[in-house]
C-alpha cells in the first residue's frame, strides 16, 4: 500500500486532503501536540543513528566541533536511560541533552568551553522555537505509519529559526530513508511518496554547502531512494539558486512560468533546450509548462498543459 508524506512548509494548501481522499490521512502540526523524538528507525544501529542526528543538527545549526559533544552526550544518556534494556529503547530528548550540558556535567563532554557554549545556545534556540515538540523519548514514527498504510500531512510552517525547520525535514526524511537502507528494504515499486512544496530553502546551493563532506538527506534520497521504494515531488518557486546536484538527480522536470533571468538560464540547462527556446518560459500561461523525462522513451522536452484543480480555501 502506498503512503504519501506531505511536509507542508506553507500553511493551508493540503487542509482538505482528508475530506477528498478519506480517513487514511492524518494531520500533525509542530506547534500543536506533535512530538518528535530522536529515536532510531527500526533496524538501524543506535550508534550510527546518533552520529547521523548529531551531524544533521550541527550542519543545520552552523556548528562544527560541537558535533562531537552532542553525539557523546546522546550516547551517554542513551546508556543511562536503558541500563536494563527493554523491547524498545528509551531515547534521550533534546531537552535532556540541554539540561545535562548546562549543568556540572557539561565540561565532561566538551574539550573546550567555546564548543559547549555554542551548542547550548543552539539547543536553547531549538527548544524555544518549537515549544514541547522535542520533549519526548519516543515520538512520531513515519515507518510505523507507512506499515499501517497511512498518509500524513506534517505542518512545519511559521517555524523559526529557519535552520530548525530544515533540521526537522532532515530528521523525517532520514527516518524513512536510513531505516530502509539499514534493513536492506529494496523493492521494484514506489511505496512512499514525499511531497515538499515551497522547498527553495531546502535545495539551495547555500543549504547544500553546509554538508561539506556528506550529502544532505534530501540529496542522498534523490540519488539512492528509488531502489528503496521512495519517490519525491519537490516544488520550487525559482530555479536560479537550486543545487545543481539536486536538479541533476531529478528524473522528471515540469517547469512552469519563470520570470527572473537566472532561473530561465538554469531551466534551459536542466531541460536541455535548444538556443533561444528558453524565451518561451516567461510567456507560459497559468497551467502551461515544459516537461522533460530523464531516461524516458522521448528524450526531448515538450509543452504540456496541467488540469486545473481548485485550491483549498
Amino acid at each position: 500500500m502506498r503512503s504519501t508524506i506531505v511536509l507542508q512548509l506553507k500553511k493551508g494548501d493540503f487542509a482538505d486532503l482528508r475530506e477528498l481522499l478519506g480517513s487514511a490521512w492524518l494531520f500533525f502540526c509542530v506547534h500543536y501536540g506533535m512530538r518528535l523524538a530522536l529515536n532510531a528507525p527500526l533496524g538501524m544501529a543506535p550508534d550510527a543513528w546518533i552520529n547521523l542526528v548529531s551531524y544533521l543538527f550541527a550542519a543545520r545549526a552552523g556548528l562544527v566541533n560541537a558535533r562531537v559533544t552532542l553525539s557523546a552526550t546522546l550516547r551517554w544518556l542513551l546508556g543511562v536511560m536503558n541500563q536494563v534494556p527493554g523491547a524498545r529503547l528509551l531515547w534521550p530528548s533534546l531537552r535532556n541533552v540541554w539540561e545535562t550540558l548546562k549543568g556540572k556535567a557539561g565540561p565532561v563532554f566538551s574539550s573546550k568551553e567555546a564548543y559547549l557554549d555554542s551548542l547550548l545556545q543552539m539547543l536553547r534556540d531549538a527548544l524555544q522555537g518549537v515549544g514541547n515538540l522535542f520533549d519526548a523519548h519516543y515520538g512520531l514514527d513515519l515507518d510505523e505509519l507507512i506499515r499501517q498504510g497511512k498518509s500524513v500531512v506534517i505542518d512545519i510552517s511559521n517555524l523559526y529559526p529557519a535552520w530548525l525547520r530544515l533540521f526537522i525535514v532532515d530528521l523525517l526524511i532520514s527516518q524513512v530513508l536510513f531505516g530502509r537502507m539499514a534493513r536492506g528494504h529494496r523493492v521494484d515499486t514506489t511505496e512512499v511518496v514525499f511531497v515538499i512544496d515551497e522547498a527553495d530553502a531546502l535545495v539551495s546551493r547555500q543549504t547544500e554547502a553546509a554538508f561539506s563532506d556528506l550529502l544532505s538527506p534530501l540529496a542522498l534520497a534523490l540519488k539512492t531512494s528509488r531502489e528503496f521504494g521512495i519517490s519525491f515531488f519537490i516544488g520550487l518557486s525559482a530555479m536560479g539558486n537550486a543545487s545543481r546536484f539536486i536538479l541533476s538527480n531529478v528524473q522528471y522536470h515540469l517547469i512552469m512560468g519563470l520570470n527572473d533571468e537566472e532561473s530561465v538560464h538554469e531551466a534551459r540547462r536542466t531541460l536541455m533546450l535548444p538556443p533561444g527556446a528558453e524565451q518561451q518560459l516567461p510567456a507560459l500561461r497559468p497551467g502551461e509548462g515544459i516537461f522533460r523525462e530523464a531516461q524516458g522513451p522521448w528524450p526531448h522536452p515538450f509543452w504540456v498543459k496541467v488540469d486545473y484543480v481548485p485550491p483549498c480555501r
